[in-house]
């Protein structure tokens, strides 16, 4: 019953402020909640602490962040965003000098000094963890609860085994691309272009905007599937408009060929001036027979990263 209604109340109260509230209600009710989030910031909190204060909004100067925590041991702050990328930290840092900083976001950002940076993918699955090892119905309930709230408002997507052939498996092939290059060490930021739809003309998938590790340059590949009648390709887009660099790269190129995972790239004008490398039928019978999402994943893993390491010099 507490699962449904927080999966209910989540289909009215999803934005980043009632996110905060939530979770506020929740660590306000549950010490034992309250320590495990604020563990998952900062490595010192201990279960013996004494908090003194868990405020929402608390306001300082000119500053509001979305929790203040007083402790034994000093003060605290922890940011939530969702999709928001309006960030608040140089403001915080001056207004709370002595405090230590936390933020958690629905998307991954570059790390920054002495500011503890997470996801809320990461929290989530730390719950669905810590349930394995709780004992305590009534906590273990009050976890259910808090997920069933969290996992539709961060539209969180349980990946099953999928084939790329099929309509069920589109949303879950989204969320698959974003494990595999949220998980890599080599992008040290993800951004989602919001304003073009997942769908468009024969084919599903999504432009990511992608920062490598110790660079301050964008590139945006488009990644997922075409289909006709006949047919269903998935494949990576690097685009005149949105990857210059690599699409002049590859123009220029007269020695393209297939890799291990890819067909040789070719031209493709369909939706923008653009070169393709599509994954090879092998590989996409292969992905269509594992049984197992990890090792699917890993296969899809396997090729994005192929691609990436070919135009490697111009990300």
């Amino acid at each position: 019953m507490f699962e449904k209604l927080f999966e209910n109340l989540a289909n009215r109260q999803n934005s980043e402020n009632a996110l905060s509230d939530i979770t506020w209600a929740f660590a306000q009710s549950d010490n034992t909640f309250r320590f495990l989030f604020l563990k998952f910031f900062f490595d010192d909190i201990s279960i013996t602490d004494n908090v003194l204060s868990f405020h929402r909004e608390y306001r300082r100067a000119y500053s509001r962040p979305d929790f203040y925590i007083e402790t034994n041991r000093g003060e605290y702050i922890i940011e939530n965003k969702i999709f928001d990328r309006n960030h608040h930290f140089k403001k915080y840092q001056k207004s709370f000098p002595n405090a230590q900083f936390g933020y958690i976001a629905n998307y991954k950002i570059s790390n920054i000094d002495a500011i503890s940076i997470r996801t809320w993918q990461g929290f989530y699955e730390y719950l669905i963890n810590l349930i394995a090892t709780k004992n305590d119905k009534d906590f273990v309930r009050l976890l259910k609860s808090y997920i069933a709230y969290l996992k539709p408002v961060c539209q969180f997507i349980n990946i099953e085994n999928m084939k790329l052939d099929s309509l069920y498996s589109l949303p879950m092939l989204n969320a698959m691309v974003a494990n595999v290059i949220n998980n890599s060490e080599r992008f040290g930021e993800i951004k989602y272009y919001e304003k073009t739809r997942s769908l468009d003309y024969n084919r599903y998938g999504r432009f990511y905007g992608l920062k490598k590790v110790g660079s301050k340059k964008v590139i945006w590949p488009w990644i997922g599937v075409w289909f006709t009648v006949d047919e269903v390709v998935f494949y990576i887009e690097i685009s005149q408009k949105w990857f210059p660099k690599a699409f002049a790269f590859l123009k220029a190129s007269s020695n393209l060929k297939d890799g291990e995972f890819y067909l040789k790239p070719y031209f493709d004008d369909t939706y923008l001036h653009s070169f393709a490398f599509e994954l090879k039928e092998t590989h996409f019978k292969e992905f269509n027979s594992i049984a197992n999402s990890k090792e699917q994943e890993k296969l899809l893993k396997s090729f994005i990263f192929e691609v990436f390491d070919f135009i490697d010099e111009y990300i």
